[in-house]
């Protein structure tokens, strides 16, 4: 399994990119609760927690219309 989809194994991962703009990883994460097993697996992975944006994005889907509610837990 590769290293994206281990990450996006953890429960309560929702997406994973690149971010080019500021040269970070973004996990998305559907609520707080993900963050410190997201946190493990990526220093697993050897991936250094200061070159990620944990960020929770929890479902905001109401009759039919799409909202955004994001919030950068770590950066």
């Amino acid at each position: 399994m590769g290293a994206r989809l281990r990450v996006l194994s953890v429960d309560g991962a929702s997406s994973l990119d690149f971010d080019e703009r500021v040269g970070y990883l973004r996990v998305g994460l559907v609520d707080a609760e993900a963050v410190e097993t997201a946190q493990a697996k990526l220093e697993n992975l050897g991936i250094p927690l200061d070159q990620v944006i944990l960020q929770v994005e929890p479902p905001a889907i109401a009759w039919g219309q799409w909202a955004v509610r994001t919030r950068v837990l770590a950066a």
